[in-house]
């Protein structure tokens, strides 16, 4: 079978020794250095999927396996729906042999609008991240099928220097596993093979939970339909890059709105939706029954307070320990009480499908019940957000119950 990735990273080594005698090193950097400051491509996403899904919405015109994808290939024009319809950051191709890119594609979609905007070009030679910053990207593509460990470390390293976030993509265990040696903590999983062309979102479903906590997740490829970022979602992603289906869309703006809404409560009728009645009720399904986390892109902010209470009830002897400090393990109160703090600022990594949170006030306290021989717990979670805390409070009671079931079983 064709291996396209390779020929493509042949073309590409034709087209850095053109380069390299069209322009000197020194030449290109002259002109990085006077290309405006970088955005902050990642430090954009995070704050999207912080509420809801962080999009990277790619501006290609054509592909090797689709061919022409968006005759009327206008860059401002799209990159303003982009930005109008809720995506965080932009994907430019650059490439012109395969995907009939441009460099001027993405100088003119970045002087459109305010996103951070990703280089999305065949990276194998330090000499194109000098030219990707001199074009004014923010972010540079690194794939990890393209490189080996010691090239795909020259170039982000490279990149960091120029002061660009970088995007390390795989497809398989083993590229994961040299990816993970990487700095950068934005890991693309891409549903598409880049030797074939052939896309499967079993791909994300069985890659996505192998990333390590600090690495933020893309899933790319094959993302058709809300529905496809609730299953990668599900999986682990929080952050989506998307294309083609963005790119043949009549309407790019209503299209970017609609593949971030969520995917129950749209616009389809729970008849047309098909699966149980009930099932269709809960926005946490999808129509077949599948978990799903809720896009709370598009509510109001507004001040969400939540409140739980939890109690353990022990033996006497076992309060009267607690009150005076005889237990080998320490104080009960002050750690269950900085585990249940731990624990609901934790409770996105704790359990599936909440969104993650940066909570403004945490409050947990324990006080001992003489009356009815227990450990009182009360817990209190605030933000200014788009979704509630209510699962960061339970979860800090929890936590704080189970710590002081641990600290007190040995005599209880």
């Amino acid at each position: 079978m064709l291996d396209i990735l390779n020929e493509i990273n042949e073309t590409k080594r034709t087209e850095i020794s053109a380069l390299k005698q069209q322009f000197s090193q020194a030449e290109l950097e002259a002109r990085a250095k006077l290309a405006d400051a970088p955005r902050g491509f990642i430090s954009a996403l995070q704050r999207a999927s912080e509420t809801g899904y962080g999009l990277i919405a790619e501006l290609k015109k054509a592909s090797p396996s689709k061919g022409l994808i968006r005759p009327d290939f206008d860059p401002p024009v799209l990159a303003r729906a982009y930005e109008e319809g809720g995506a965080s950051c932009l994907s430019v191709l650059t490439d012109k042999t395969y995907f009939q890119g441009d460099n001027l594609y993405l100088q003119a979609a970045r002087e459109a609008v305010s996103l951070p905007v990703l280089r999305k070009d065949f990276m194998i030679d330090p000499i194109q991240i000098i030219e990707s910053r001199a074009l004014g990207a923010d972010c540079i593509l690194l794939i990890m099928a393209s490189l080996s460990l010691a090239q795909a470390r020259e170039l982000e390293a490279a990149a960091h220097e120029w002061g660009m976030d970088v995007l390390i993509e795989v497809h398989d265990a083993g590229e994961l596993e040299s990816a993970c040696q990487l700095r950068s903590p934005l890991m693309g999983i891409n549903n598409r093979n880049l030797k074939t062309m052939e896309i499967s979102l079993e791909v994300g479903k069985s890659m996505l939970p192998l990333l390590p906590d600090d690495r933020i997740a893309v899933a790319e490829s094959g993302l058709f339909h809300a529905s496809d970022l609730a299953e990668m979602a599900a999986a682990g992603a929080r952050c989506f890059l998307i294309g083609e289906s963005l790119m043949r869309a009549q309407d790019v703006c209503q299209a970017t709105k609609d593949i971030l809404a969520n995917p129950v409560a749209g616009k389809q009728s729970k008849k047309e939706q098909g699966g149980d009645k009930e099932m269709a009720d809960f926005t946490h399904f999808t129509h077949d029954g599948r978990p799903q986390m809720v896009n709370v892109g598009e509510k109001d902010e507004t001040s969400r307070t939540a409140i739980a209470t939890g109690q353990v009830f022990v033996q006497k002897t076992t309060l009267l320990a607690v009150r005076e400090g005889g237990l080998k393990k320490g104080d009960v109160l002050s750690v269950a009480q900085l585990a249940g703090i731990m624990g609901a600022k934790k409770t996105s990594e704790l359990i599936p499908l909440c969104h993650p949170l940066s909570l403004s006030h945490i409050d947990v306290s324990l006080a001992l019940d003489e009356a009815d021989c227990a450990i009182d717990i009360r817990a209190e979670c605030r933000l200014r957000g788009r979704t509630g805390v209510e699962m960061e409070a339970l979860t800090a009671v929890s936590i704080a119950a189970l710590t002081v079931y641990d600290m007190c079983k040995a005599i209880d």
